[in-house]
Parts: C-alpha cells; sequence; structure tokens
C-alpha cells in the first residue's frame, strides 16, 4: 500500500521531485520503496513546511477557543450560560440553516433549565475544565505546578457542588428533587437532582456544546488526562499523582488522602446513610490499601506503607479481599530480604589468625 500510494504521488505531482538523470533502481520484491537522497531531502522540506502551517493553524485554532472560554469563565455562571447559547445557536441552528424564530423558541422552552442554580453550576464547571484541558495540550514543565493547582480547586469544587445539589431527610435518605428545574429532558415543572447534575459533569467536554461550536474535538488529544470533569480518579491517577511523584513525592501520601477525602464525601452526598455505611465498610479499607500499595510499588515510604498494610489486615480479617492482602504482603516482605550469601560462604566468617 505504501509503495502504491508514493508511487502515485510521484506520478500525480511530479514537480514535487527534481528531475533524474538515471531511473533509481527498483527495489527487490516484497521491500518498500526507496527514495534518492534528492528525493528524500525534497519531500521532507515540503513535510517541514506542511508540519508548520498545520502546527499554526491548530494554535489558532486552540487560542482562539481559550481566549473566548476564558472570558466567559471568568465572568461566572451568566458569562458561562451566554457562551454555552451562543454555541448551542451556531451548532444547532446557524449550521443548520435554521431561522432565527426557531432559535427563539428552543430558549423558551428551556428558559426554566437555564435560570436553574445547579444547572449553572455544572454549566460553569463543565466550561472551567474545558479551559483546563485547552491549556493541557501543550503544557509544559514550567506551566505544570500552576496546572496542578487548578484541577486541585476543580475538584474541590465539584465536591462541594454535588455535596450542595443532594439533599438528605431528618431519617438519612435522599429526597427525591431538589431546586426547581429541570430534568433529563430539559423540560419545565421537573426537578432538578444530583443525577442530572452528575450526568453533566460525566459528559465528556470534547462532546460538550462549547467544544462543538469551536471545532475542538480533534484537537483535544493529549493522553494522559481524562475529558470527563467528573473523573476525579483518572485526575489523579493520570495528572496529578504523576507530578508528586516526580516532583515532590514527600506529599504524594498526603494527595492520596485528599482523593480518598473527595469519593468518601461525594458518596456520602449521594447515598442514603444506610448505603454510605455499607459502602464505607466495604470501600475504605480498600482505597487505604491502593494507597499504601501504590507507595510501596513506587518506593515512596515503603517501610511505613507496609506497616499500614499488616495493620489494615489485622483490623479488617473479614473484608472479601483480605486473603488476597495477606498474599500481597507476604510477597512484598519477601521480595524486600535482603540477599542471602553465595553458597558455602559463612554469614560471619572467623577473622584470619595471626601470623608470627
Amino acid at each position: 500500500m505504501k509503495f502504491t500510494l508514493l508511487t502515485a504521488l510521484f506520478c500525480a505531482v511530479p514537480a514535487l521531485l527534481p528531475a533524474q538523470s538515471a531511473t533509481p533502481a527498483q527495489p527487490p520484491v516484497g521491500e518498500g520503496p526507496r527514495l534518492t537522497p534528492e528525493q528524500t531531502a525534497t519531500i521532507m522540506k515540503q513535510l517541514d513546511a506542511l508540519e508548520s502551517v498545520i502546527g499554526k493553524n491548530r494554535g489558532d485554532i486552540l487560542g482562539a477557543a481559550l481566549a473566548r472560554c476564558s472570558k466567559a469563565m471568568a465572568a461566572g455562571e451568566p458569562g458561562a450560560l451566554q457562551l454555552y447559547l451562543d454555541c448551542y445557536k451556531l451548532e444547532h441552528f446557524d449550521r443548520e440553516n435554521l431561522k432565527v424564530t426557531d432559535y427563539q423558541e428552543w430558549a423558551k422552552r428551556n428558559q426554566d433549565r437555564h435560570k436553574d442554580p445547579e444547572f449553572l453550576t455544572a454549566l460553569w464547571l463543565q466550561l472551567h475544565y474545558l479551559v483546563l484541558s485547552i491549556q493541557a495540550q501543550d503544557a509544559q514543565e514550567k506551566d505544570m505546578p500552576a496546572l496542578i493547582a487548578s484541577l486541585q480547586s476543580h475538584i474541590s469544587r465539584v465536591s462541594t457542588a454535588i455535596q450542595a445539589a443532594t439533599k438528605h431527610t431528618a431519617g438519612g435518605a435522599l429526597k427525591e428533587g431538589g431546586a426547581k428545574g429541570f430534568g433529563k429532558g430539559g423540560g419545565r415543572g421537573q426537578n432538578f437532582d444530583s443525577g442530572n447534575f452528575q450526568q453533566m459533569l460525566r459528559q465528556s467536554v470534547k462532546n460538550s456544546e462549547f467544544a462543538k461550536a469551536f471545532l475542538l474535538e480533534d484537537y483535544l488529544r493529549r493522553e494522559d488526562w481524562t475529558y470527563d470533569p467528573f473523573d476525579i480518579k483518572a485526575i489523579y491517577e493520570q495528572v496529578i499523582f504523576p507530578y508528586y511523584l516526580e516532583k515532590k513525592p514527600a506529599e504524594l501520601a498526603a494527595q492520596w488522602d485528599s482523593r480518598i477525602k473527595t469519593e468518601l464525601n461525594i458518596r456520602a452526598a449521594v447515598m442514603s446513610e444506610s448505603e454510605y455505611s455499607i459502602y464505607y465498610k466495604d470501600n475504605y479499607p480498600g482505597l487505604q490499601w491502593q494507597k499504601a500499595e501504590f507507595l510501596v510499588s513506587h518506593n515512596v515510604n515503603p517501610i511505613p506503607a507496609m506497616a499500614d498494610m499488616l495493620k489494615l489486615i489485622r483490623e479488617n480479617p473479614t473484608h472479601p479481599a483480605a486473603g488476597d492482602w495477606l498474599k500481597s504482603l507476604r510477597q512484598l516482605v519477601n521480595g524486600a530480604q535482603p540477599p542471602l550469601p553465595p553458597s558455602g560462604t559463612p554469614e560471619n566468617p572467623a577473622p584470619a589468625a595471626a601470623t608470627n
């Protein structure tokens, strides 16, 4: 296939290649094409020029989106809503060549939803995380401290918003709805609840109305990054933990504690008290084990971490994973033994006899 494509290229665009005084020797059957030094230099020069153009276009698109989204984000929830409405109109009405009156009718049908405090909070958080995702695409080492701090702020805001969006009865049960607003369909007369709030935050920012309007999906390609604003676990594991492991290993355990606390706070908010009690009993020891195992595997205070693992097994002998934990810790302890002396060599050889 590669040979066919290159052959077609050379035939269709002869201007790309310098004239050759002699026909290059054909490669043996089964081998790929071979280029002369002149052909290689010509193609590479043009590829370098095209790379510059592509990079500029990408930078222009990301830069324009970042500027517009950052400005709207700085204006708070009203700014996020206005940008959302502008983006929705562009994507679903202007690009479809629909009438302005069609958009106005849609906006009128959804006006209750667009006034709902929880919807506005989720919208702003979504926009905030999109801004972070754009910034992350070309972030250099010098940019990471500010990006990490912004991610930590995002996590804190998400946790606080989830807790504020859910309500419990005096008996500890979850209330069915929250503030007046919208349901999954966005219609009138429905109640907002934490499920809808979480649904908005679980939407990848690549698929948000903001990203669609700015045509960003194909430009958000960083792999060690999650595009789900609510994926707290992935934010820690893909970005925050690796940063602290490399730059601030002494603070890594504290970051694990923050991750565990955030997850527990969110679970407590979205569960009834009885459900959370069961969840805590089953999952809190496992989260602590993951923390200790991570520290040991990355050689960050491994001895205290192994002591924590032993304590977890001792305090949770009936936990479903206790048997696996014991086996794992036994392997770690055996693997941490000092090497045995060579066979036949006494461990503490007697001192050599003095000679006269």
